[in-house]
């Protein structure tokens, strides 16, 4: 296993974000179909969390193995600050959880 934050030389990592909360609702319900067109084109919606950048990020499956305790462990930060986003954040650790226990593979 290894973190791979500057895996290319814009300093961008392994993977990409794309915002779809920005898209307009109809745009929303067809994306799946073609999202790899609409990504080139409007590339405004893409983050690539470059190292050092304020919106720089990391990805966390959830079949991976530590995913359901630091999901845990960021759900009990933000519980005094937003009960209801922790309780969603700890019903994705538990599908992590389950994913661990039915012995998923990074």
């Amino acid at each position: 296993m290894k973190l791979q934050p500057n895996l290319y030389l814009n300093g961008s990592g392994k993977y990409a974000l794309i915002d779809l909360d920005s898209l307009e609702e109809s745009e929303r319900e067809t994306i799946h179909d073609s999202l790899i067109p609409y990504v080139l084109l409007h590339k405004r919606n893409i983050e690539l969390g470059v190292v050092g950048d304020p919106d720089e990020f990391i990805v966390i499956k959830l079949r991976d193995p530590y995913a359901y305790r630091a999901l845990l462990a960021y759900a009990n930060e933000v519980q005094c600050q937003d009960p209801d986003f922790a309780n969603n954040i700890r019903k994705l650790a538990l599908r992590a959880k389950d994913k661990l226990v039915n012995g998923s593979e990074i």
